[in-house]
Order: C-alpha cells, then sequence, then structure tokens
C-alpha cells in the first residue's frame, strides 16, 4: 500500500503517523522508532512532534547509546518549534516542555512513549491483552523503583522528579486499568482470550490509581496536566460504572477553569494539552445526558 502512494506523499505520511499510533497501542516501541524516523526525515508538519517521537522511543528502549542519541533530538527540538498565525501548536508546547524537563533531569524521562501514546489515544485502541501484558509491566517495574523511595522521595534520581513520576505511573496504571475492565469500541477485543484481570479487579485498580493522583497532585512540580487528566479519566471510568452524579463532579471540575492542583504557583500560564481536554472532557459531559 505505502508503495502505492509514492506519487502522495502527504498520504504516505500520514500512513506513518496512523502506523506510529498503532504500534504505540501494541506496544512495539521498536516498529514505532521506524515511522517516527521516516516522518522526521520526510515530513514538515511538525518536525518538533517527530523528533520527540524518536527521542521518546529511544528513552523508552533503553541503553547508552539511545540515550545519547535521544538527547541529541531534544537538545535540538526547541530549534523545531512553529507557529501558525502567530500562535504556538499546542503539541509542540508539550513535547517543548517535555525536553525542558530531560535537561532538567540530567537526561532522564520516565515512560514518555507510553505517555505520548496516551496523548494520541493509542492505549484506547490497545487490545485489553496488550494492556496486560506489555503496558502495565513496563508501569510496574517504574513503581517498584518508586516504591524503594517511598520513605525517601529525595533519595530518587538524585532528588529530581519523585513525585512526577509518582503521578504519571499511578495516572497511566489508572487509564490501563480502566481499557482493560471497559475496552473502547474500537479496540480489539479476542472473545476466545480470557481477561487476565477480571473486570471488578481492573476498576478497583483504575479507581484506586487515580485517586493517588488526586491525593499527591499538590506535590507536582512541572506536569501539572496530570492532575486535570486524572480527573477527566476518573470520570471517564465513573460514567462507565454508571455512576453519572460522579462523573459530572469530575468533568465539571475540569470545565471549571479552576486551578486544581494546589501547587498551581509553578505553573505558568495554561497546563499541556489544556484545550484538547477542555474539548474532550465537554464531549463526555454531554454524553452523560445521551447514555
Amino acid at each position: 500500500m505505502l508503495e502505492s502512494q509514492s506519487q502522495f506523499r502527504n498520504l504516505h505520511q500520514i500512513s506513518y503517523w496512523e502506523m506510529a499510533v498503532v504500534y504505540f497501542a501494541l506496544w512495539d516501541v521498536a516498529q514505532a522508532l521506524q515511522c517516527w524516523r521516516r516522518l522526521e526525515a520526510e515530513s514538515t508538519w511538525s518536525k518538533a512532534c517527530y523528533a520527540y517521537g524518536i527521542a521518546a522511543c529511544l528513552i523508552e528502549l533503553g541503553g547508552e547509546d539511545r540515550i545519547k542519541e535521544a538527547s541529541a533530538f531534544l537538545e535540538k527540538l526547541p530549534s523545531l518549534l512553529q507557529r501558525v498565525a502567530g500562535k504556538s501548536i499546542p503539541m509542540e508546547k508539550f513535547v517543548a516542555r517535555k525536553a525542558r524537563k530531560f535537561k532538567k533531569q540530567n537526561g532522564r524521562l520516565a515512560l514518555p512513549a507510553l505517555e505520548y501514546g496516551y496523548v494520541f489515544l493509542a492505549i484506547s485502541r490497545a487490545p485489553p491483552a496488550v494492556i496486560a501484558a506489555k503496558m502495565l509491566p513496563d508501569i510496574a517495574a517504574l513503581q517498584a523503583k518508586l516504591a524503594a523511595h517511598a520513605g525517601d522521595p529525595a533519595g530518587y534520581e538524585n532528588g529530581q522528579g519523585y513525585w512526577d513520576d509518582f503521578c504519571l505511573a499511578s495516572f497511566l496504571e489508572g487509564v490501563c486499568c480502566r481499557y482493560i475492565a471497559h475496552p473502547e469500541p474500537h479496540a480489539v477485543v479476542d472473545p476466545s482470550e480470557k481477561p487476565e484481570i477480571a473486570q471488578e479487579e481492573a476498576e478497583g485498580r483504575a479507581m484506586a490509581a487515580l485517586q493517588r493522583v488526586l491525593d499527591n497532585g499538590p506535590k507536582v512540580e512541572l506536569d501539572h496536566q496530570i492532575v486535570y487528566y486524572a480527573h477527566f479519566e476518573m470520570g471517564r471510568l465513573n460514567a462507565c460504572m454508571g455512576r453519572k452524579d460522579e462523573a459530572r463532579k469530575h468533568f465539571d471540575l475540569v470545565l471549571s477553569g479552576k486551578s486544581l492542583e494546589v501547587n498551581s504557583s509553578t505553573r505558568k500560564g495554561k497546563y499541556s494539552l489544556e484545550s484538547a481536554l477542555m474539548m474532550r472532557t465537554q464531549a463526555a459531559a454531554e454524553a452523560l445526558d445521551h447514555d
């Protein structure tokens, strides 16, 4: 198919974009990396987003040489940012913040490819079996590392980013478990496969994980958006469980425009991907009236 598109470069590039997201959904980071490399080489829509896609995959795969290459991509990322009609592209602002965080944390990011996949709705497309067998173990590995410093967060990674990583890991666990308990209609579910995690257990894990984000959100230093997205995901989870009033409460908090993290004084301007979350939350809130 891709060879037949040699005369239609834009369609070719859209195909690679979709393939990158699909490989995230299958949690095949190595294949996703090849798609981001192809886009970075051929497409001009957002060199910054492609560079971050490459870097996120390299960091996720690990290894000294890969981290060194990722660092080079993130170092040049600020020079790749564009403005359209005088305004920044929201996704580029997100990846630019991540590049700054990588530098601030001395060359480290936690689960960057899985987080990037969430942004592009890859987890919502993932088969529950892939979420349980591939994504959750990677999250658990980070959580084990965090647990080793639970009594002394300052001893984690030279005192850099304990609570941001804690909330990110909890958030991604909550999202993954929600999609295991309540797969989206477009997710591929094999009816012959017995779920590795029962629905009730997945619901409980998702609820507990997202609540940990809300409880510890005031301690987040950089990734303030995680608190707002946790309220959205808590609302979606409650909606899936038939608890419409509780779901609406979380959606209304997001739509209120109020500061939901106590430590908001460290945030400058809007939190990352705020407009996208507002649209998703408005749609989810309206859907409550039609279910």
